[in-house]
Order: structure tokens, then sequence, then C-alpha cells
């Protein structure tokens, strides 16, 4: 199952000292307040230091409001960018945890677990679809050079494109479909004929084809750049 992972850009994006000191403190909160995070699972050692991480940011905006210099506005900025960084092994700790297969079942479980850290879960990506049935085929004659040709799977059969290949029996074709890619060795030269059916049509018709000629037909399904089917076994017209 994919691991689900934090969304850390909103505290990464937090420059406001106070924010920054208040958004570690509920991390640590919450932390303690679960008992998937709490010690041994994260150790009270590191919970101590992010209130260390606190203490010393208030110090550091305590000495700049005192004395507004270059050095003072340079060690606040230094102490919130230690704060992000505990930030960054806090939300490490909370990944691991979240996603442990005792801790989930389903990625939405996952997420669920890293909001208990006060942390905020990345969006859920809904999963590509998947490799499309191989499509079954039926076709017929439907007059001189006409030859209709369809898919006869069921409902389950939605892919969003269906691809067609007609060539003359004659060719002694051997096809053979790789990596999305369709080999075609012949022995005789003869009419090649391919067509696509978008979404989810399960339906073809060529025509100008040969009169009184026999063709094979093969066809092959395909949803997206990777998920495609196996090719379908051939049948002849």
């Amino acid at each position: 199952m994919k691991k689900l992972k934090v969304k850390r850009m909103v505290y990464t994006r937090i420059y406001d000292a106070g924010k920054l000191m208040q958004y570690i403190m509920d991390c640590i909160n919450f932390a303690l307040a679960s008992s998937m995070y709490e010690d041994p699972h994260i150790e009270a050692a590191f919970i101590l230091e992010g209130m260390e991480a606190i203490e010393a940011i208030q110090l550091a905006v305590n000495k700049y409001v005192k004395n507004e210099n270059k050095a003072n506005l340079s060690d606040r900025r230094n102490k919130v960018a230690e704060g992000k960084r505990w930030l960054d092994r806090y939300a490490d700790m909370v990944e691991i945890i979240a996603n442990a297969d005792a801790n989930r079942d389903t990625i939405q479980q996952a997420g669920t677990n890293i909001s208990a850290s006060f942390l905020t879960p990345r969006k859920i990506v809904n999963a590509g679809k998947p490799n499309p049935e191989e499509p079954e085929l039926f076709g017929k004659t439907v007059g001189s050079g006409k030859v209709n040709v369809k898919v006869l799977n069921g409902a389950t059969y939605k892919p969003m494109m269906t691809h067609f290949i007609l060539l003359e029996k004659t060719m002694n074709a051997k096809i053979v479909l790789k990596n999305g890619a369709l080999f075609i060795e012949i022995e005789k030269m003869g009419q090649v004929v391919c067509k696509t059916a978008n979404s989810k049509g399960k339906f073809t018709h060529f025509t100008g084809l040969k009169d009184g000629v026999e063709y094979d037909i093969y066809a092959y399904a395909q949803n997206g750049n990777e998920q495609i089917s196996k090719l379908s076994a051939k049948i002849t017209v």
C-alpha cells in the first residue's frame, strides 16, 4: 500500500515566531495525548527537544524586542529555522508510525493517524485506472468490403479506448503486444487497417476492404500510457 506523507508546507510557510511556537506546542500536546505517538513511539527526549526549541525562539524574540539590531534579528530567524527542523524530524517519525501496518488498514486511515499528530496529511490521490480487461471479439462481414467488429465483454469493460487491428489472413501475421508497443511480423504483403474506439466504445466498422478476402482481427484496450490490456485472441472473418 502506498504511504501517505505529511504536508510540510503547512508549517514551513509559517514565518511568524509566535505562530510557529504555538504550532510546535500543538504538535507536542497532540503527541502526548495519543497512544500512537506517546513515548516510546516518539521518545520523551525528542519531545523535550521541541519544548527547548520553543524556549529558544521565545528568548530570541525577547532579545530582539529589547534591541532590534541585525544580529538579534538573525538570531531570531535562526531559532525559527531550528524549530522547523524539529518539525521536519517530527514529521518523519509521524509518517513512519501513521503508515505502519499495525496502525492502518487503508490509506485513509493513515490520513486520520497523521491528523492525530496535529500535522496535516497530503491530499489522497485516487489510484489510477487499472489495466483494462482483455477484449473478447466477434466480427462479421456486412457487405462488400465491409466488416463489423464488436467487443463482447460485459459491464466491467470500461477502458478509455480500444484499438482494433485488421490484417489480411494470407499475410500470416505474427502480432505481439509488449510494453504498449505493437510488433507485427508478416510473411506476405497485404492490407492492414487500424481503428480506435474511444471511451466505452465496443463497436467499430471497417470499410474499403478487399471483397472476398478473409481478415484476421485483434484488439487491445487502454486506460493510459501504461494501463494496457493483453492482446485479444484472434478472430477471422
